[in-house]
């Protein structure tokens, strides 16, 4: 699937929150094509966060159907033990421990090109 043989974000895993749908699904799509492995995080239910659905799953196997590599996370971000369940999936998705945690709001100011691997300040960066 990786279009960026090059890319600084190839063999990385990269979690994304809200990526069942919207700009959290491009950036999902986007950190794919650059050769990320990527943890798909979404409640799956409506916009304001209520109710339960697979829109994880959708987004993971859209990403399989074109070779990259994901996996779901329905957890909450809301609350410590859902936020510890998609760090826990990335890490487990690793075969190193380096991974980036980001929304897609803090890439939204600038065009994707512009968000590397390292200016991920507002991200969590666990290495």
């Amino acid at each position: 699937m990786s279009e960026f043989a090059d890319s600084e974000f190839q063999g990385k895993v990269v979690a994304i929150t809200g990526a069942g749908n919207g700009l959290g699904r491009a950036h999902a799509h986007e950190y794919a094509k650059r050769g990320a492995k990527v943890v798909v995080n979404d409640l799956g239910g409506s916009v304001d966060g209520t109710g339960e659905g697979d829109a994880a799953d959708a987004v993971v196997k859209e990403i399989e159907a074109l070779g990259g590599t994901a996996i779901a996370n329905k957890a909450s971000v809301s609350d410590r033990d859902g936020a510890k369940s998609i760090v826990d999936d990335a890490i487990a998705h690793s075969a190193e421990s380096t991974f980036w945690l980001t929304m897609p709001a803090y890439c939204a100011t600038s065009p994707f090109a512009r968000c590397r691997w390292m200016s991920g300040t507002r991200s969590l960066r666990y290495t």
